[in-house]
């Protein structure tokens, strides 16, 4: 039988000890969403995973499907009520372009249509988070910054999306200088988000996309920039948490008419 060192069991937390719970929903493969927000909770959090499969990727997709995949029913809709089933305090689909695809108005539907299935635990997308989050920062003019696997179309898609929201979209673009997730170089990103901001002078930079793991470089770049910095995952968890709270999680504000 494993004991526990002297000393160590106080230390210890174990799956019933926690005071909050959180649940995600991301796709099967994806791993960053999971480790952003794990990295962000303090001791007493844990986060709880439900995983949506979708088709693998392949060259001759076009761009979105793999996003229109992951709400379509029931796929999106299981994976809720299984989060419910655990009783979590608050629930975030975390996939940015899903949103992106769908716009704001389908992504309005998706939470309308699998509602009835979160058992009144609150629920929100990663999308939605960062617009509560700047509006709540107060900023108006924004550059948003997409990881190098979104595609210049997800990319236009997201400023559109953001600008319908009614932001002053300062620039978008993709930081190109890694492949993948795991081999995002931070002095690049940190000097790349300064050029951008050099160039832009927004007031805040938006790092969008669930898997874009750069929430960590947040501290430096507010530091070394001056303007505000908010990551997909970042503004997620904060939601999540104050939903946890008990606090009635707010409403988007309509976006001005243009």
């Amino acid at each position: 039988m494993t004991t526990v060192p002297k000393g160590r069991a106080s230390e210890r937390l174990d799956s019933w000890g926690v005071g909050t719970r959180l649940g995600i929903i991301i796709p099967a493969e994806d791993v960053g969403q999971e480790s952003e927000l794990q990295f962000l909770a303090t001791p007493e959090v844990r986060i709880h995973t439900a995983r949506v499969q979708t088709p693998e990727r392949t060259a001759s997709q076009r761009p979105g499907d793999i996003a229109r995949a992951f709400v379509t029913p029931p796929r999106l809709d299981d994976a809720v009520a299984s989060l419910a089933q655990a009783s979590v305090d608050a629930i975030a689909c975390a996939f940015t372009s899903s949103a992106y695809v769908l716009r704001a108005e389908g992504e309005d539907a998706v939470l309308d249509r699998v509602s009835p299935r979160t058992a009144g635990i609150p629920l929100v997308t990663s999308s939605v988070a960062v617009r509560l989050a700047l509006e709540e920062l107060g900023v108006q003019r924004v550059s948003i910054l997409h990881p190098p696997w979104f595609d210049v179309t997800l990319d236009e898609l997201g400023a559109a999306y953001f600008d319908a929201a009614g932001f002053e979209v300062a620039s978008h673009g993709r930081f190109t200088g890694a492949p993948e997730p795991r081999r995002i170089d931070a002095s690049d990103l940190i000097d790349y988000v300064e050029g951008v901001v050099s160039a832009h002078s927004p007031d805040a930079v938006v790092l969008a996309g669930n898997e874009f793991a750069v929430t960590r470089l947040i501290p430096a770049l507010q530091q070394m920039l001056g303007v505000h910095v908010v990551t997909s995952n970042q503004a997620l968890y904060q939601w999540l948490m104050q939903a946890a709270a008990g606090n009635p999680p707010p409403s988007v504000t309509t976006a001005p008419q243009k």
